[in-house]
């Protein structure tokens, strides 16, 4: 029995997954760092940003001011952000139905507060969450598992009694350390999760049977 669900935000909220992947290529390829968005999002959705560029350049052989990468990331993210915010197709419908069957919903994402309450103020779903874990409010990030027991310990649930919907697969690993089910959203995270989707159309069908 599920009595709880766990959103990652970017990637399976809102389709800002793309616009941190898109960033972050474009400034390493200013360092000579030749790597695509796609692949960003595939072996680095959800970890910490300063990971992403640390790995990356040390993998290419170049070095750079990580703490300068990383605000010139997060300008560009939130005037991004600022301009409006994109839904993942059918997210905000599956939280409204949640929502709905009186299901507690917390969110535990990467992004910083102040980035994370853009997202939900854009797309009018701050009121559905009953708990928020931004990236700033924990030690250590994905695929570590404090993330996702803080939210769990917020919700008043037991980890084991939760489910995650997660892109990426530090978050599928983090969840599945805390005790928690999984779902893994988007062909690139295919049969990593307790169960696939490719849509949150999917992921409803899913919960049905278990809450």
């Amino acid at each position: 029995m599920i009595n709880a669900v766990i959103f990652d935000m970017d990637g399976v909220i809102s389709d800002t997954q793309k616009v941190h992947a898109g960033t972050e290529s474009k400034l390493l390829q200013d360092l000579g760092v030749t790597v695509s968005p796609d692949e960003i999002t595939k072996r680095f959705a959800g970890v910490p940003d300063s990971e992403t560029f640390r790995v990356l350049l040390e993998e290419n052989g170049k070095s750079a001011d990580i703490q300068s990468l990383l605000t010139q990331k997060m300008e560009i993210f939130e005037a991004t952000l600022r301009s409006g915010v994109d839904e993942i197709l059918g997210s905000v419908n599956l939280i409204t139905w949640l929502h709905e069957k009186r299901v507690p919903l917390a969110v535990a994402t990467s992004l910083k507060r102040s980035l994370m309450e853009i997202v939900l103020d854009e797309l009018h779903i701050r009121e559905f969450f009953t708990a928020t874990v931004p990236g700033d409010e924990v030690s250590k990030g994905k695929p570590d598992p404090e993330i996702f027991l803080k939210a769990a310990k917020l919700l008043g649930v037991k980890p084991e009694d939760c489910i995650v919907i997660e892109d990426g697969k530090s978050g599928l690993k983090g969840a599945k350390k805390a005790g928690m089910k999984t779902i893994g959203l988007g062909d690139h995270v295919s049969g990593l999760g307790d169960f696939s989707a490719k849509t949150p159309l999917e992921i409803k069908a899913h919960l049905n049977s278990l809450i």
